[in-house]
């Protein structure tokens, strides 16, 4: 119905490109009819700076149940990495050169 409160909810955000999209439509609706987007909730967020950006500049309210910070964050305090084990399969240079695509 026209000026339904709805909530987008998606599971995994990386560039925000695919569920702003989803934000967009609902916004300009069809026939007619058009939705209020109250928030995005999505199960994991990389929580990128350059993607919080595009959720601020569109007036988008973004919550997740995790994100990469934290998963490594539990990683590391519950000894699921070793130090060794980074350094053998370059895991932060390769974590480092995945968030510098979205900065």
């Amino acid at each position: 119905r026209d000026g339904a409160n709805v909530v987008v909810i998606d599971d995994i955000i990386t560039s925000g490109h695919s569920v702003l999209s989803v934000v967009d439509a609902l916004r300009h609706g069809k026939d007619g009819k058009r939705a209020n987007v109250l928030a995005v909730f999505s199960i994991f967020d990389w929580d990128f700076p350059s993607v919080n950006k595009k959720f601020e500049e569109a007036g988008v309210i973004k919550h997740h149940i995790t994100d990469f910070d934290t998963v490594l964050r539990y990683g590391f305090e519950n000894h699921k990495f070793s130090e060794n084990s980074l350094e053998n399969t370059n895991f932060s240079e390769r974590i480092a050169r995945f968030c510098e695509d979205f900065r």
